[in-house]
């Protein structure tokens, strides 16, 4: 993917998000989606970040274009990446936000600093 295509997955991400309670900024040189103010997904050249209930991570490893994210050695819990290929449609992109939406929104809302 290139910064172009990054692009275009934020702006398909974008479409699939409520505008409200949602927003996105700049992290780590991708596009972070917060809910509430807790990390949602993300999109970067490498495809879309979800966070996800660390105890569902074994099932959803199993699905086809999915990787556990890693910072440098360290594995993130409940952070996997899904590759350009599993978002070839909008059904994919709105099935892996749902997964991410449902985990999120039970998080407590956090408060600005």
């Amino acid at each position: 993917m290139t910064e172009m295509d990054k692009q275009l997955l934020a702006e398909r991400v974008r479409s699939v998000l409520p505008d409200e309670n949602v927003t996105h900024r700049p992290m780590f040189g991708n596009i972070g989606f917060m809910l509430n103010g807790n990390l949602l997904c993300g999109a970067s050249r490498k495809g879309l970040m979800i966070r996800t209930d660390p105890v569902r991570e074994t099932d959803i490893l199993t699905s086809p274009h999915v990787t556990p994210i890693r910072m440098s050695a360290r594995k993130m819990p409940g952070f996997l990446r899904v590759d350009p290929d599993g978002l070839a449609s909008d059904e994919d992109l709105e099935h892996w936000i749902g997964l991410a939406m449902e985990y999120v929104s039970e998080m407590p809302k956090k408060e600005k600093k």
